[in-house]
């Protein structure tokens, strides 16, 4: 058997996404959600709120960019992908990050011309270098 790596958040987004274009021309769309978890301690309500980037790139990344404002509730379907690079003092530094393959628009709609339905996108390129 394979590995399998899929996960699925819901949230909302903690600012607008940053919308670039690879050297070919391939939208690739950022951004952030806060995922909220509540449970009880000692009897006491405790709030936990974990932020998960994302990116996602095609047509998937031009509907984000177009319909899903800060603050908008989203769910997103994707795989998890972690980037390592080199910090400026030498040192090995890691960015995990979901690489959205499906998503849902979540909440209230902020027009009737927003999309209603769920969306999957086209895979993130293997290669093509990632503009930021």
């Amino acid at each position: 058997m394979s590995d399998f790596n899929v996960c699925i958040f819901i949230g909302r987004l903690t600012r607008d996404p940053e919308m670039k274009y690879t050297a070919k021309g391939t939208a690739v769309v950022s951004g952030s959600i806060a995922n909220n978890r509540q449970y009880t301690s000692n009897g006491q309500k405790v709030e936990e709120t974990h932020y998960v980037n994302f990116e996602a790139w095609g047509n998937l990344a031009e509907i984000i960019n177009k319909y899903a404002p800060k603050g908008r509730q989203i769910a997103i379907v994707g795989r998890l992908k972690t980037d390592v690079f080199e910090g400026q003092d030498g040192q090995k530094k890691y960015f995990t990050k979901v690489v959205v393959q499906e998503m849902q628009l979540l909440g209230e709609r902020r027009d009737a011309s927003e999309p209603d339905a769920q969306v999957s996108g086209e895979a993130a390129p293997e290669k093509e270098e990632i503009p930021w």
